[in-house]
């Protein structure tokens, strides 16, 4: 059975498991629509129903992360093609949530690009991929990169500047 009805083949593609503050994990997945769930506790099964996320901005295209940060929600996802990330606010992990705006361009010679952001001692990550490694393997190839990703005061964030070194520290 599909997980959702959709007119595309591709519609059940890049999950991301979020687990909230209380312990509730949510799944978010899609591709061109952006579906999320309660799971239950085994994590294998769906709680209710599935939903949809509704917000305006660039169109989703598919690679949903979910992250939360003082309370508010950040739902990055992967924008026209080829790729850019981009990322949309909320107060509650059901939404709405508010575009934002662009966190990185497109990533060198990759076409695509997905994403993921986490905290590690006191500063926050943005985990992508470009195509750097092989720059003669196609416009597929991926390259793990990370860069530190900042926010301000009023907790959007900074775009992310893309580098070859990665981030510096101890």
């Amino acid at each position: 059975k599909d997980c959702v009805a959709s007119s595309h083949s591709w519609a059940c593609i890049d999950p991301a498991v979020f687990i909230d503050d209380d312990g509730q994990a949510w799944i978010f997945w899609g591709n061109r629509e952006c579906y999320y769930a309660k799971l239950k506790e085994n994590m294998v099964e769906i709680d209710g129903e599935i939903k949809q996320v509704n917000f305006e901005g660039l169109a989703f295209t598919e690679a949903p992360w979910v992250h939360k940060r003082n309370g508010k929600y950040y739902l990055s996802y992967a924008t026209e093609f080829p790729e850019k990330i981009a990322y949309a606010m909320a107060d509650k992990i059901e939404g709405p949530y508010v575009y934002k705006g662009i966190l990185n361009e497109i990533a060198g010679n990759s076409n695509t690009n997905h994403q993921a952001i986490v905290p590690f001692k006191n500063q926050w990550y943005f985990i992508y991929h470009n195509g750097g490694i092989n720059p003669d393997g196609g416009s597929f190839s991926r390259s793990i990169c990370i860069d530190t990703l900042n926010y301000r005061p009023d907790g959007t964030i900074h775009k992310i500047k893309m580098t070859t070194e990665g981030p510096t520290g101890d």
